[in-house]
């Protein structure tokens, strides 16, 4: 499974987001500026396999992906492959 992050920027209307992409299916989610870049691409994914009903085991491969570093970084996001 392929779980594609993206950065989008604030607007005159919206704050800054990030765009989950998984199988196919896009969730969005508000930026949260307490935390640092990488950690906020995390998160979306993390909530968007949780909203999405994929299940904890999922959750836990994408989980070790971030602490081992196994994913890739693009130009306005993230690739993790789980």
């Amino acid at each position: 499974m392929i779980i594609k992050t993206k950065y989008l920027g604030a607007t005159t209307y919206k704050g800054a987001r990030i765009s989950v992409n998984v199988d196919g299916v896009t969730k969005i989610y508000p930026y949260q500026y307490k935390y640092n870049c990488d950690e906020n691409h995390f998160n979306a994914g993390y909530k968007a396999l949780a909203d999405l009903g994929k299940g904890n085991n999922r959750q836990y491969y994408l989980n070790k992906a971030f602490k081992n570093g196994d994913y890739k970084s693009t130009k306005t996001g993230y690739i993790y492959n789980i």
